[in-house]
């Protein structure tokens, strides 16, 4: 989630009405959201029965998805505002995976690349259309899914990711409407969403996000 001067910043330079109205959105919603998870921090510290730890366990859960909602709106706004490109920095493949892993999406298994994958792009952004992507389709499924990353081919353009999920039902309309989110995001990095309902590993999913392939060992010596 955003920190509060990080939204401060943005909603000063935002250029537009409807994005400054966006972030400022956002920075009404982090303040009790900060309260709820630091409640919920402390209480998940005292001593509690089994209804308690319930009980605390679907607040984290609710806290969870509301920040990543707050994210959500917070690449809208910035997409809104065209303020993509100045957020490219290097970074490893790998290395985003586990913290979309490390989120704790129930049902995910993310495959991590053994050889180091360097990539230039936003990051962020990168990161926040992976969750969104998980979210709408583990969630809605329930079902078990693999997440993994595919090397850039020699003077390739674009990253892909593959999530595939299990279930082999349609996607209901309304998680379909839901992913139209995550097209909105890919289309600002430059990429697209596939989906691949007649595969037989079950429904499968293929992110592309546009790129820089960076090379690592001119990363080592800058």
């Amino acid at each position: 989630m955003h920190s509060k001067l990080q939204v401060d910043q943005a909603i000063e330079t935002a250029p537009t009405e409807m994005t400054a109205a966006l972030y400022i959105l956002v920075h009404d919603l982090c303040s009790p959201l900060q309260s709820l998870i630091a409640s919920n921090e402390s209480l998940s510290m005292q001593t509690l029965d089994e209804e308690g730890r319930q009980a605390v366990a679907r607040i984290r859960r609710a806290t969870q998805s509301l920040s990543g909602q707050l994210n959500d709106l917070t690449a809208l706004a910035r997409i809104l505002a065209g303020d993509t490109k100045s957020h490219d920095v290097s970074f490893e493949v790998g290395a985003l995976l586990q913290e979309v892993a490390a989120v704790g999406h129930r049902d995910l298994r993310v495959v991590v690349p053994i050889a180091p994958i360097f990539v230039r792009a936003d990051a962020a952004l990168v990161l926040q259309v992976l969750d969104r992507l998980v979210r709408t389709v583990v969630e809605a499924s329930q079902a078990h899914a693999t997440l993994v990353a595919e090397a850039v081919p020699p003077h390739g353009k674009y990253l892909s990711f593959r999530l595939q999920c299990a279930d082999r039902h349609v996607l209901p309309s309304k998680v379909v409407q839901r992913l139209s989110l995550v097209r909105a995001i890919a289309a600002a990095l430059k990429g697209d969403l596939e989906t691949v309902l007649d595969d037989p590993s079950g429904l499968l999913f293929i992110l592309r996000v546009a790129v820089q392939t960076e090379d690592p060992d001119a990363l080592a010596t800058s």
